[in-house]
Order: structure tokens, then sequence, then C-alpha cells
């Protein structure tokens, strides 16, 4: 007698070891054997992470059967064609397909792509990194003969294959995912391990931020689902570019200052911080940081550039760790005091900070850190071996992001300087 047909597998199913790949990061792109099947899965991941965190799904292929038929019969033509050539509003393009509003689809628009146009790296490295403030997920689904296409998956943080696509750069790879109409029911998805050093930007982010954490600049997008998506486009892409220009520009700027810190500071630095939310004011930064977190150890706020208009905002964070292992128990223990409802915040590796005083002993630390912090500088005491502590003010990933916090002591006359964190929050 022969065997009974296996049951065909479902897209939920076919990807449901992939979803936990994805649950640290923040863009990847999504190329398939059949384009509807590549939509399916994206559709699929999306609905394995719209609990906890927003996602935001684009057509990059052009008006793909699963994706349309869940948008409302009324919406606009206007797609991400429209928004790369003339500057249509994402706004006005992104439609929401959810009650929660936390599933947003981004459709293709009217007439052919022309990628070497729609891949400009910079717009959505811009966009990623709005995406990554607001710990949303950006799914793209692109063709598999996109011009292009590996070159553009290298400033995301990897491609998922689904069906029989070939693809060169293999260390990019999170996943591949069968076809559905071609496996039985108990076929498995092999996860791709990248290569060491793969360039894979979303290495810190563990998940979604809170919903309260969504403040958007003069409160006009407050609440607003895909709020990164929206600051990203306060205006249009003339500046391609000139963030990474300038970014090397600080770097090299700062090459000495950095360079001439003691050589044992990098070494026993203190890396990483649990990051806690994003704000949009310096007033409502220093209220939270005053009001909510001034007993937790090395509190403080970074400001930081997001979206093409390098938009002025406000990452609060909290505390200095050397292991990462150390920051992922407080961020738990964060959590399970009910600082962070559970599955939210991050561990930020945040090495740099500026430094307002050293080599003084805990109680004099302790004292300057709370006169700043009494004219608002973010300022907190870090402690080191015997009683030696030292002043500092935010926490920051690279030495340029923590100039602007920098110009601000400078302008105060009060002295300070960029250098490596060091030591534990007092």
């Amino acid at each position: 007698m022969p065997d009974a047909p296996s049951r065909p597998m479902r897209w939920d199913e076919a990807t449901r070891d992939v979803a936990p790949l994805v649950a640290d990061r923040t863009c990847v792109v999504v190329v398939g054997e059949l384009d509807d099947d590549a939509a399916h899965v994206a559709l699929a991941l999306a609905h394995a992470h719209i609990r906890t965190r927003r996602v935001a799904i684009v057509d990059a292929v052009g008006e793909l059967a699963p994706l349309q038929k869940l948008l409302p019969r009324d919406a606009r033509p206007h797609g991400v064609i429209d928004h790369f050539l003339y500057g249509v509003s994402l706004r006005k393009i992104a439609h929401p397909v959810n009650r929660e509003g936390t599933l947003f689809i981004l459709p293709s628009g009217a007439g052919p792509f022309e990628y070497d146009t729609l891949l400009r790296r910079e717009r959505w490295r811009r966009m990623t990194m709005a995406f990554r403030g607001e710990g949303a997920l950006l799914c793209i689904v692109l063709p598999r003969d996109a011009d292009g296409l590996a070159r553009f998956v290298e400033d995301t943080d990897g491609i998922i294959l689904v069906g029989d696509v070939e693809y060169p750069e293999a260390r990019h790879v999170i996943a591949r995912v069968p076809r559905v109409g071609r496996v039985s029911a108990d076929a498995g998805i092999a996860p791709v391990a990248p290569a060491s050093g793969a360039r894979f930007l979303s290495r810190v982010t563990r998940q979604a931020r809170s919903k309260r954490a969504v403040v958007l600049a003069g409160g006009v997008f407050a609440l607003l689902a895909v709020g990164a998506l929206f600051a990203w486009d306060r205006s249009g892409d003339a500046a391609d570019g000139d963030d990474q220009a300038a970014g090397v520009s600080a770097e090299a700027q700062l090459a000495g200052t950095v360079a001439g810190a003691a050589e044992g500071d990098s070494a026993s630095a203190a890396l990483y911080s649990v990051d806690i939310l994003m704000l949009s004011s310096v007033t409502d930064a220093s209220r939270h940081l005053n009001d909510r977190l001034a007993t937790l150890p090395a509190a403080t706020f970074s400001p930081v550039r997001l979206g093409a208009d390098s938009s002025r905002w406000y990452r609060l964070l909290v505390g200095a760790w050397r292991e990462q292992r150390e920051a992922d128990s407080a961020l738990m223990a964060l959590r399970a005091a009910g600082v962070l409802e559970m599955g939210f915040g991050s561990v930020r590796r945040t090495p740099f900070a500026v430094r307002v005083a050293d080599s003084i002993t805990h109680s004099a630390a302790v004292t300057r850190a709370t006169e700043l912090r009494a004219q608002g500088f973010p300022a907190y005491a870090l402690g080191r071996d015997g009683d030696h502590a030292g002043v500092y003010a935010g926490a920051f990933e690279t030495p340029s992001q923590a100039m602007p916090l920098l110009d601000m002591f400078k302008r105060a006359g009060i002295g300070a300087t960029i250098a490596y964190r060091s030591g534990r929050g007092i």
C-alpha cells in the first residue's frame, strides 16, 4: 500500500526556526526562487515578531500578491518608487495592516524599479539606523536578479533565501527556507552560520523598545507605529554620503585624543551598558534620568543623531560593565525589578564617554557627579581599584558620537575630554 502523501508545510512552519535568528537584527533582505514565496516568508517572519516589536515589509519587487491583498481597497497608489523618485513622504506610503499597528506594508508603487536608484546605500543606512533606534524590524523583499543585490546586502543584517536560489556571499546568508509546495511536513530549515567577522550590523540590539520610548520630536508623530521610519523621512536625500564623510572627519579629529589615553584604558574599559529608552527632548531626558534612574549605577543619557536631517535624540543608559554577561544579568534584573517591562531594553557596547575628572577619591567623584547632574549634565561616577575614581558623562559606541556632549561641557566652561570608560558605577 503506498504511503499517504505528506501534508504540505505552511509558511509559519517553514520559518519557525528562522524567526529567532532575526530577533537581534534590524534590517533583513528576503529573496526567493519565486518572488511571492519571498513575500510569504517576510509575512511569516513578521507575524512571529509583531507581538514584541514593530515590523515593516517593503515590496521592492512590484505588486507582490501576498502583500497587495493586505492593503486597504482605498489605499493610495503611492509606493517606495514614488518616494525614491519623487519624494513622496513615507507617511503616505506605509499602511498598517493589523489592529495593533505593529505591522506595516510599504507597497511598490507604479512603474518599474530602477535598482541603481532604489538601492543607493546611504539612504538605506540612515533608514536602518532609525529603525535600530526604535528596535523595529525592516524586511525588504527583493528579486533574486536585482542589480547590486550583493553590495546592498553588505549594509544590512543579512539575507534569507527561499527555495533554490544561488547567492555569492555565504557569510551574509542568515538561513535558507524551502519552498512550501516542494517539502514534506517534517522537512527542516538549516540556518547558515555566518563566518567570523561577517558584517552584521545588529550585534547587540536584542529586542524592541517599549512603546513608551517612542517619543518623536514635537509630538507630531508620537506613538505612531514605525516611528523611526518617519523620523528618517524628515528630509530628502540631498545629503547622501555626507553623514559618512562627517563621521570619518570626526574620527580623524579624535584619533589623537583617544590615542593619548593610557594604554591600559582600552584593555580595562567598561564596554557595556543597558539601553533603557530613547527620548527626543533633553528636558525629558534629564527629568527621566533624575526622577526614575537616579538610584541606578552609572545612569546617564547620550545625545545621538538620527535620520537624514540628523535630528537630536537622547539615549538613556544605565551601568558600566567589562563583560557582556554582566550587562545581560543587569538587564534581566532591571526587568525583574520593573524598571523595564519584560522583553524590553537591550545591551549596548559603549566603551567611550566624556571624562570630566579622573584619579580622584570615590567621595569626591560622587560629589562632583551630583553637582554636574544638578546643572543638567548626565554625569556619573565610576570607581576603580582602591579609592580611585573618575567622573564621566554619556556612553558611546564611537568617539565621534561623544562630540555633541563634549561641546556642551566646553560651552559651559567645564574642562573635559573623550576617553574610554573605566571602572564600575558607584
